[in-house]
């Protein structure tokens, strides 16, 4: 069958970006708080964009993308929400659960909850909101003062004291603070709190009182710190604030000329020096410019070259060589020298310059950067035969972050295993991994591959353990692969907690829950989903987490039902049966070559999180995300109509598209579903290049295991991942087999890896089983036999 090769796009990672962090100087020099663009995410961990390499013009954030961060290991921040009334808002689409032939959903809503207000009162709030939106605030607060209830009315303060118009006064604005600490949105608030001490102009001893106990969240905030605290003749205190802050943050041009207007004569070139070189690593080449000039001479020539690097021009090469001696003894310098090198081809020189950079963080000024460059490099590496380069580069770090830490020692034991058949030297790394991960997704990930390293290094004792602490994580991909490997044979759909009620009823006496009801109830489902989540980021408390996710899933909040659900699992909650809700999809019309409902669930799920009215920034739509030219090929291909309206506005015609679509790719790739995964993700165009450059799993060529971690794009190996886990989760939740089928989804051969781990307790065993581990039976001593293929076989590359 003929499949077009077409990129179905998928949401963009960070498309709730928090409010509050950018400031823009209105006419009097006020910086006012940087309004979040209006768009509905999916999640972080499954964020969609188009896998390509893109235009760097400003940022290299396609190699971070493509190097590998950690997969899933937090969701986008969607909870600071829009204004009521935004374009996004709910137009309240009811939709149907999907009933699947062999039985029904094991979750879904139970009891809706009713009205929580009398009907005056839903009216009066309702045009208050209406008021809001349009900033008629005298208005809304007239109406406020004639509301008795006090969810209303601390509902309309909230709405007041969190636009970002500043018309709320500061000190109203602390008020609500400090009255209402289980409110969403804390944060964005309290920059709002810090941006209104200054536009406000707020006298030096308010302004210090302000900070007493909490330092500032803004830049806004320290720069009227600061300046309280100039006045009050805390001199030195100010301008260490002042100097830390013009060292690290990123000002707009409004931030900058107030620094510069009032602190300006403290600011030393070494400060100037430091603020250029950090805003070049981040790629904001417009402001580094900016600061370069104030610095003149070689500075203003390293900055200018070193920003070809970063929009990857032609002259990049010239520019660096022409530089003077000094200039090319810079840190800075020696990375655009290796990221040139990179995109040149010219690897193993990268390799050697990053191999002799100093590790002195403050030479580094960005270690997290350089740690990153070293996988992407290390990835080129391994497909040019040189595995032992590889590991070194990947194996000394300097990594600060976690989630840098994470992957530089995921990467150096997996080369160290997988490549250099160094089992013993890959332990240490993953041991590392272990005591980094924090999430489900990443512990399962680190005990997996420890269980992977003890195999082959001869302890299959050892190996059983790991692979029941991964096996602990029953949603999470390595989890499963963990329990197929001791022999696990099901995996049970997640139920609700025993709590669930008792922790509903719990939260629903707080007037902070009751007022996101009453958003539901006046027609604002998408704002109140919003704001619930922001309460499941702002609270690591298993109960509320839990009433949280079940007054969602009663409120018939869909996607964001599932949104709490999954930061409630990540904090430990027992949220899994609503981070998996059943109750997502409609009842669509079955067209084209059958596909199975869980694999649609689980594509839906990671696309649009049950969101129907998604639109991601690259144009993809509604609940499956279809691109328009993949669903007007895909409606042709099923003698349909084509609507690009109904898209978004029809939730049974984007799901009969989209299903249609996914059993046009499981006819195609045989029901190898991590390729029919990376093909909705990335293309069936780049599913084949990447089965001639790394072997194709379904002929037993590579390890499938390997060949998902090989796919160059962090995005689409993460895609992989947590749909083929959703896959599992919602065959048995749907009501249907209840068997553990990953190893048939990503066709691992019998006797996968050579190896077959298993409790000797009469039966195939699980995680759950209790009593001594038993016999063991099959091991083998190496990696899957890749038929006397070379070693690139299993080598893999990397966008860039």
């Amino acid at each position: 069958m003929s499949i077009p090769r077409l990129v179905a796009i998928g949401l963009a990672a960070g498309a709730f970006v928090a409010p509050g962090t950018g400031i823009a100087l209105t006419a009097s020099d006020v910086p006012l708080p940087r309004e979040r663009p209006g768009s509905v995410a999916s999640e972080a961990d499954a964020a969609k964009a188009a896998p390509a390499e893109t235009d760097a013009a400003e940022t290299d954030a396609t190699e971070r993308e493509a190097a590998g961060t950690e997969s899933g290991t937090a969701d986008t921040d969607i909870g600071d929400a829009d204004a009521p009334g935004a374009k996004f808002s709910s137009n309240g689409i009811a939709l149907p659960r999907q009933r699947p032939p062999e039985a029904g959903p094991r979750f879904g809503p139970d009891g809706a909850l009713g009205a929580v207000a009398d009907d005056a009162t839903a009216a009066a709030v309702r045009e208050a909101v209406n008021h809001i939106s349009a900033r008629r605030f005298d208005a809304a607060l007239a109406i406020q003062k004639k509301i008795a209830d006090p969810a209303a009315r601390t509902l309309i303060e909230f709405l007041y004291v969190r636009d970002y118009s500043l018309s709320a006064p500061h000190a109203r604005i602390a008020d609500f603070l400090d009255n209402n600490p289980d409110w969403p949105n804390r944060e964005l608030i309290r920059k709002r709190f810090e941006v209104a001490l200054l536009a406000q102009r707020a006298k030096p001893d308010t302004v210090i009182a302000a900070f007493e106990e909490e330092a500032p969240l803004s830049s806004a905030g320290t720069i009227v710190f600061a300046s309280a605290l100039d006045k009050a003749g805390n001199l030195d205190r100010a301008r260490a604030m002042i100097r830390a802050l013009w060292r690290s943050a990123s000002l707009t041009q409004g931030e900058e000329k107030l620094v510069l207007e009032r602190f300006g004569k403290i600011l030393t070139g070494e400060d100037h020096k430091v603020r250029m070189d950090r805003l070049l690593y981040k790629g904001e080449t417009a402001a580094a410019l900016r600061v370069a000039k104030k610095l003149g001479g070689n500075n203003l020539k390293l900055a200018e070259a070193r920003i070809a690097v970063i929009r990857r021009s032609k002259a990049a090469g010239s520019a660096l060589d022409k530089l003077p001696d000094t200039s090319k003894a810079d840190p800075g310098y020696l990375l655009s020298k290796v990221q040139w090198y990179r995109r040149t081809g010219k690897e193993a020189e990268a390799a050697k310059l990053l191999l002799s950079a100093a590790f002195d963080d403050d030479k580094l000024v960005d270690p997290d950067e350089w740690a990153l460059e070293r996988r992407i490099i290390a990835r080129e590496l391994i497909e040019e035969d040189n595995a032992k380069a590889a590991y070194d580069l990947v194996s000394t770090h300097a990594a600060e972050s976690a989630i840098d830490r994470l992957e530089n020692e995921w990467h150096a034991g997996w080369i160290a295993l997988r490549f250099l058949k160094d089992p013993e030297a890959a332990k240490t790394h993953f041991a590392e991994l272990k005591t980094i991960a924090t999430t489900p997704i990443s512990q399962a990930r680190a005990e997996y591959w420890l269980g992977r390293a003890s195999e082959e290094g001869g302890e299959p004792e050892r190996a059983l353990e790991h692979y029941l602490a991964a096996g602990a994580f029953p949603t999470t991909y390595y989890g499963q692969l963990s329990l197929d490997r001791v022999g696990r044979t099901s995996v049970p759909g997640p139920d609700k907690p025993l709590i669930a009620d008792t922790a509903r009823r719990i939260v629903n006496e707080r007037d902070s829950v009751r007022a996101m009801r009453l958003l539901a109830q006046i027609g604002e489902k998408d704002q109140a989903a919003r704001y619930m989540i922001s309460m499941a980021n702002e609270t690591d408390d298993p109960l509320t987490l839990v009433g949280l996710a079940e007054t969602a899933q009663r409120m018939g909040l869909k996607w964001g039902t599932v949104w709490i659900g999954k930061r409630g699992s990540q904090a430990g909650a027992p949220t899994d049966a609503y981070a998996f809700s059943t109750d997502g999809m409609p009842d669509y019309p079955k067209m084209g070559a059958p596909i199975d409902p869980a694999v649609v669930y689980a594509i839906a799920r990671q696309e649009s999180v049950f969101n129907p009215e998604a639109v991601s920034p690259a144009g993809a739509r509604g609940l499956m995300q279809m691109m328009p030219a993949t669903a007007k090929a895909t409606a042709r291909s099923v003698g349909q109509p084509y609507d690009l309206k109904r898209l978004t506005a029809d939730p049974r015609y984007n799901a009969t598209l989209g299903a249609a679509h996914l059993g046009e790719l499981a006819d195609y790739y045989n029901n190898a579903f991590a390729l029919v995964f990376a093909a909705y993700n990335a293309g069936p165009g780049r599913v084949s290049e990447w089965i001639e450059r790394f072997g194709d799993p379904r002929k037993g060529e590579i390890d499938p295991v390997d060949w998902v971690e090989l796919i160059p794009f962090n995005e689409t190996r993460n895609y992989v991942q947590r749909v083929m886990e959703g896959l599992q989760v919602y065959r048995a939740s749907l009501g249907g087999s209840q068997k553990l089928l990953i190893a048939d989804d990503l066709r691992l051969p019998i006797g996968y890896g050579n190896t077959m781990i298993a409790v000797d307790t009469g039966s195939r065993p699980g995680v759950y089983d209790n009593g001594v581990p038993g016999v063991f039976s099959g091991f083998g001593s190496g990696p899957l036999d890749t038929g006397g293929a070379p070693a690139t076989a299993l080598g893999f590359g990397e966008g860039h």
